[in-house]
Order: C-alpha cells, then sequence, then structure tokens
C-alpha cells in the first residue's frame, strides 16, 4: 500500500507547479515550452536519486499536463459528428500519427 502512495503528493506537485505557469504565463503553447523544458531538464540530470514527495517524477512529467491543457479546448469541442465527417483513411493517418507521438514520447521517458 505504500509504495502506491508516491503518486498522490508526485501528481499534487505536478498539478501546482503547472497551475503556477498558467496564472503566470498565460499562452498555452508558452506553457507547453518551459513545460516541456522543466521535463527535459529533470528527465536528463535528475534522474537517479528521489527526492522527497516524488518532486523529480513529477516535473518529469509535467510536460502531459501541459500537452492535456493545450488540447483539452479541442477535445472539448470534438464531437461524433466532426469524427464522422472524415473517412475511413483520414481516420487511419490521424490513429497512426497519434500513436507514433506517443510511442514517441514513451520511449522518451
Amino acid at each position: 500500500m505504500v509504495a502506491a502512495m508516491w503518486f498522490l503528493p508526485c501528481m499534487f506537485f505536478a498539478s501546482v507547479v503547472y497551475k503556477i505557469l498558467v496564472t503566470v504565463l498565460k499562452k498555452q503553447s508558452v506553457i507547453v515550452a518551459v513545460c516541456f523544458a522543466i521535463s527535459a531538464v529533470f528527465k536528463l540530470w535528475f534522474e537517479d536519486p528521489v527526492y522527497i514527495f516524488s518532486v523529480n517524477q513529477g516535473l518529469k512529467y509535467l510536460i502531459y499536463i501541459a500537452l492535456g491543457g493545450l488540447l483539452s479546448p479541442y477535445i472539448k469541442n470534438m464531437n461524433n459528428d466532426s469524427w464522422a465527417k472524415l473517412n475511413s483513411r483520414q481516420r487511419a493517418v490521424l490513429i497512426f500519427i497519434f500513436t507514433l507521438v506517443c510511442g514517441y514520447i514513451a520511449v522518451l521517458y
């Protein structure tokens, strides 16, 4: 039970950092760039030691919260009609690109 609890303070800390960045920076593309830089720094240089409350893990995965914030307006406005308007080739290309991007990010981390 204790081993699984690292995720809660990690996610809380990452959410607080993201909220501070949203409040300070305002522009979503700049927030994503800053979160990518923070994630890259913590992935490359602070990988080995585990800090208290898994702060380094939270900052390492901060880019995913930023990408969710960037894509959420588009996902909210997307309905079944917009997906239905695409033909099967367009759907396949979108799914393929999405899979490549997710795979690339997963290999990076």
